[in-house]
């Protein structure tokens, strides 16, 4: 389980990752990460519909990706709110892994453009 601290708790943090996010779509999923230019832990929160399902299956999807995350937190910069929101259950742990870890690459900040 990631840590209290490591997480997004209340729906504020969901919905300005939402509205001031980069939003990056993926296979499975589409990743919002906001930058909020502090030095506190990176932060994550996973959205599933309950359209996809009953409480056992979101629950376990979200296990898989909290997984996936803590695995990959040691690459992602400090200071940021990150929001996956999965479209499907229908995949398996190295087809989510290797989405999210692409959807990471992608959302990272291109070093030559300018900073707002």
């Amino acid at each position: 389980m990631l840590s209290r601290e490591n997480r997004l708790t209340t729906s504020s943090h969901f919905q300005r990752a939402y509205k001031r996010g980069n939003h990056v779509r993926g296979r499975y999923g589409k990743l919002i990460v906001f930058n909020r230019k502090d030095n506190e832990p990176t932060r994550i929160g996973i959205v599933v519909s309950s359209k996809l399902g009953g409480a056992t299956v979101r629950n376990r999807a979200k296990r898989k990706v909290r997984e996936v995350f803590r695995a990959e937190m040691s690459s992602k910069s400090i200071g940021c709110d990150i929001t996956y929101i999965l479209w499907t259950v229908e995949w398996t742990f190295s087809d989510i892994q290797g989405d999210i870890h692409e959807l990471l690459m992608k959302s990272a900040p291109d070093p030559r453009s300018p900073r707002p």
